[in-house]
């Protein structure tokens, strides 16, 4: 193993690499004396352009070509919110988080891992949903009885659901995100939000339900006399 020794970012750094061709640590693996100069060579000279980054855990995965699979991380991070690890929940938010990963997030995301998720992928996940629902949508609509590999009825997910959806594969990221394997959150910004009509009203805001309230004591104000008009003649 070589010990690359260096300053940056205000104090010692210290990188390892591996000689071993399997090494699992996100080194790259089969390292001589070598390349290990040449590499600490590149990370001096990246130092004082001002362009050098401690590599996470993400850039280490994928210099090594490896990584956490979404389908495992997915099962732990919903393990960890029924159980209470990552924030007390009720009984039926668990079940309805299980839903949205098991039945949209898995089997889209399923086989890749988590540090391969980005920005398009995520995008490409919301139109998904989008569009699947709009083409059944416009099935049902059409007259046909659409069934699933249960043989019950299919129905397409509303805007609210597909929010929801979208905001369970950003939690998940989340904590990716926090664990390291990620660097930011690509399931987060303006463009992975999804518009939920507004239902039509059926009760007042407290400032039309004041202004009611003052026009119906005004019409309960009792009538006064006019005052009697005088003249002199």
């Amino acid at each position: 193993m070589f010990r690359l020794r260096f300053n940056a970012d205000g104090r010692r750094q210290i990188m390892c690499l591996h000689e071993r061709h399997d090494c699992k640590c996100g080194c790259g693996g089969g390292w001589d004396e070598p390349a290990a100069r040449r590499e600490l060579g590149e990370t001096v000279a990246r130092i004082r352009l001002g362009v050098w980054k401690r590599p996470t855990m993400a850039m280490r995965a994928r210099r090594a070509g490896s990584g956490t699979s979404l389908h495992a991380y997915a099962r732990q991070w919903l393990a960890a919110k029924t159980e209470g690890t990552y924030g007390e929940i009720r009984a039926s938010t668990a079940a309805g988080y299980r839903c949205y990963v098991e039945l949209h997030l898995l089997p889209v995301f399923g086989e890749c891992s988590v540090e391969e998720i980005d920005r398009a992928r995520c995008l490409r996940f919301k139109a998904r949903l989008l569009g699947n629902a709009r083409e059944l949508r416009a099935g049902i609509e059409a007259g046909r009885v659409l069934r699933d590999g249960r043989g019950r009825r299919r129905k397409p997910l509303g805007p609210a659901s597909i929010r929801s959806v979208l905001q369970v594969l950003g939690a998940i990221l989340d904590e990716a995100v926090e664990d390291e394997l990620l660097e930011s959150n690509p399931a987060r910004g303006k463009r992975m939000r999804v518009r939920v009509p507004k239902p039509n009203r059926t009760f007042l805001e407290m400032d039309e339900l004041t202004l009611l309230l003052q026009a119906a004591g005004e019409q309960d104000m009792p009538m006064h006399d006019a005052e009697p008009q005088g003249s002199l003649v």
